[in-house]
């Protein structure tokens, strides 16, 4: 929520990026689209409701946050914050649908990059 707030000002700010951040909504989709509604039927299937709809939420924040970060014109921003949204994919998908194959590298990478990207695009606007 922090880097929502911060991209925000730096967008208010220096004027929106639009091109940006339709490709941050592009790039994040296929994660939004296909697995999000995976992970929240796996937890619904074995009932947990609440934790399925806080998914959907931090999920839906995650695709937000790539939008938000390219409308502040910042492209290593947008980058860290899809690859933020790739690292919480996984991750829900290993930990709620069914274990990946490498999942703790490719979780562990894309979010300590996911971290470069979001501090330097902020550090840098």
């Amino acid at each position: 929520v922090a880097y929502l707030f911060a991209f925000a000002a730096i967008a208010g700010a220096q004027g929106p990026s639009l091109l940006l951040a339709l490709l941050g909504a592009v790039l994040v989709a296929p994660f939004a689209v296909r697995s999000l509604p995976r992970v929240r039927r796996a937890l619904l299937a074995r009932g947990d409701v609440m934790l399925g709809q806080a998914v959907l939420g931090y999920g839906a924040a995650l695709c937000l946050l790539a939008v938000v970060a390219g409308l502040s014109g910042q492209v290593l921003a947008m980058v860290g914050a899809v690859l933020f949204t790739i690292s919480d994919a996984v991750l829900a998908l290993d930990r709620f649908v069914g274990p990946r194959a490498r999942a703790g590298l490719v979780v562990l990478s894309t979010y300590h990059l996911a971290q470069l990207g979001l501090v330097v695009g902020a550090l840098t606007a």
